[in-house]
């Protein structure tokens, strides 16, 4: 259950692009902003904070793994500079330089590169991480990509920002139809109790957590589901 996330996008990304960088040339072919970026149009992150498109994103630091593949997903991995240091896939990111942990990037390193901009995680990078980067100067982006039913406008906004609008709907569009056929073709199971652990030892997914909204789509009943804590720390005696 772990890699449930992982899977899904990975299936839709099999569909989108077969390998990091391919179609590239179509899209490298024209970086001048898009008509709808040009029109100074306006985007807003996981965290609610809005850009003035177009930002000429060209040299950027990506500390949330789950957006480096995205951006490889739309034929951008080039304007990535640097990752986080657990960010392991797709194999391009071994050629990125490391910035630290996802959770607790190096700061400093990140003001000294002068990044056009750097995207992380909405929940920790507002822990105080984000605005010693923009006290800087230097634009922080939210995105998550990890609940299901966020993933659609992140993408979009994902795609504006870095001018691949229309890869963007096609990977929007794969993922509908995989999540169509796996709520059609589970509709009519029993569902099964089912316990669901996180990366952590015993932290399970409650009420408005990706993990609760994939079981609910594949007609899982979670043992946590009823928890209003979105990750939820439980014992081995309360799964018994």
């Amino acid at each position: 259950m772990k890699k449930f996330i992982s899977l899904l996008l990975a299936a839709a990304m099999a569909l989108s692009l077969a390998a990091c960088g391919a179609g590239k040339t179509e899209n490298s072919a024209s970086s001048s902003p898009s008509p709808s970026q040009a029109a100074a149009e306006t985007v807003t992150d996981s965290h609610g904070n809005s850009f003035k498109l177009p930002m000429n994103l060209k040299n950027i630091i990506v500390l949330n793994t789950s957006v480096y593949e995205m951006i490889c997903v739309l034929g951008k991995d080039d304007v990535v500079t640097g990752v986080s240091s657990t960010t392991v896939s797709p194999a391009s990111a071994a050629n990125k330089a490391k910035y630290g942990d996802w959770k607790k990037p190096d700061v400093e390193k990140i003001l000294e590169a002068k990044p056009d901009a750097v995207i992380g995680y909405a929940s920790w990078l507002d822990s105080g991480i984000a605005k010693q980067i923009t006290d800087a100067g230097i634009p922080v982006i939210m995105l998550d990509f990890y609940v299901p039913s966020k993933i659609p406008t992140e993408m979009e906004t994902l795609g504006k920002l870095l001018g691949a609008e229309d890869r963007a709907k096609e990977f929007n569009a794969d993922v509908k139809k995989i999540q169509d056929l796996v709520a059609k073709n589970t509709k009519d199971v029993t569902p099964l109790n089912t316990y669901y652990e996180g990366y952590t030892d015993y932290k399970s997914v409650g009420q408005g957590s990706g993990g609760n909204e994939l079981m609910k789509l594949a007609n899982v009943a979670s043992l946590t589901a009823d928890q209003s804590v979105e990750y939820p720390e439980i014992s081995d005696e309360w799964v018994l």
